[in-house]
């Protein structure tokens, strides 16, 4: 192999092989036509030694075997607007090499291009059709590429030990797909149009960020989707975010539309408002707000034995009177404790309390 660029528009039949002789060799070509003769490779990197390869706007075709193929673990590897096609054999075959770009190129094949070893290979604005196969160690980046599978089966098939990162990208793929993602290794990818059925990724996939899907969302690695109104993303402190809607508390509606979420107080500010002139009196859990007259006789106030908590009661002496016939303040059974007591007197004229349960016991505040 020579270290000097090889460049000029022509032809070559059959495979061409490059072995990489000596570490540190150089290899750039443009404006070639690589084409494989019969059942074979175009393009056939091979050896150990440490190269550097670059292929400008060429191209790369073969009928039933893979366009190019990589053996070499040291080589480094550029395509820029090159076309790799093989009609039924893989466009790449990568068993192993340190890094690998393609920019701006176009592959096409029925057949899945096989990604293995410890490859590292990077797509970027690039246009495909067909599939990938990632094994092994190996790395598959891409970037802001066009992707259509056309075989039936998803567009990525990743290996335990292998991981997918994707970008920005749109893919496409058959009705028979389930998911554009499968296997058991590691995806990370964010900004995915997904067209077609295939519109998530394999739960049996770890995702070691967020995805994040335009159109039909998928957010926990394709389990579930975000398509219902009122959906929202939500942090997860024990894991990956989850897929929820809100939830209304007490007093609180939640009215969900496209696209819009209402939250609605249901509570009145309006208190319910009881006359008490009658000793003693029980407290319903409807009451809100006692007044009372105790101009005639003192009254007794009995509260629920079951301080619910939160639940608020307002007594106020309406007449005046409470420092003659005093208010007597306590719970049904007199055992439930009202701030440490279990009765508690209001024997001042005008006075007022409110007491809020706490499960427990009542608190004056």
């Amino acid at each position: 192999m020579g270290t000097s660029p090889t460049q000029g528009a022509c032809l070559v039949q059959g495979t061409a092989t490059l072995n990489s002789p000596t570490a540190g060799a150089y290899f750039s070509a443009s404006n070639i036509a690589f084409e494989a003769v019969g059942a074979t490779t175009s393009l056939v990197i091979a050896g150990t030694n440490t190269g550097t390869y670059t292929f400008r706007n060429c191209l790369f075709s073969s009928s039933t075997a893979a366009a190019i193929s990589c053996t070499n673990p040291n080589a480094t590897i550029t395509w820029d607007s090159c076309i790799i096609f093989s009609t039924t054999g893989a466009p790449l075959t990568i068993t192993d090499a340190s890094l690998m770009l393609l920019r701006d190129s176009s592959l096409a094949s029925l057949s899945a291009s096989t990604i293995g070893g410890g490859a590292q290979v990077s797509l970027v604005g690039c246009t495909s059709i067909g599939s990938y196969t990632i094994s092994g160690t190996a790395t598959l980046e891409v970037y802001y590429s066009t992707l259509t599978e056309v075989g039936g089966a998803e567009v990525f098939s990743i290996g335990g030990a292998a991981r997918l990162v994707i970008y920005s990208c749109a893919i496409s793929c058959t009705a028979a797909s389930t998911y554009w993602a499968n296997g058991t290794g590691t995806i990370q990818f964010n900004d995915i149009s997904a067209i077609q059925s295939a519109d998530s990724v394999s739960p049996t996939l770890t995702s070691i960020y967020s995805p994040l899907l335009v159109g039909n969302l998928s957010f926990d690695g394709g389990t579930s989707q975000l398509t219902t109104n009122g959906e929202l993303i939500i942090g997860n402190s024990l894991g990956q975010p989850q897929i929820n809607p809100l939830t209304a508390g007490a007093g609180i509606t939640i009215t969900n539309g496209p696209g819009t979420i209402t939250i609605s107080a249901t509570g009145s500010d309006i208190l319910n408002y009881t006359n008490v002139n009658t000793s003693p009196y029980v407290v319903q859990t409807t009451d809100e707000y006692l007044s009372v007259d105790c101009s005639i006789i003192p009254i007794t106030i009995q509260l629920p034995d079951a301080a619910t908590t939160g639940q608020v009661f307002y007594i106020k002496d309406r007449t005046g009177s409470a420092n003659t016939n005093n208010i007597t303040v306590t719970t049904v059974s007199g055992l439930v404790n009202i701030d440490g007591a279990t009765t508690y007197t209001m024997n001042t004229q005008y006075s007022s309390i409110n007491v809020i349960g706490n499960s427990a016991s009542y608190e004056i505040f």
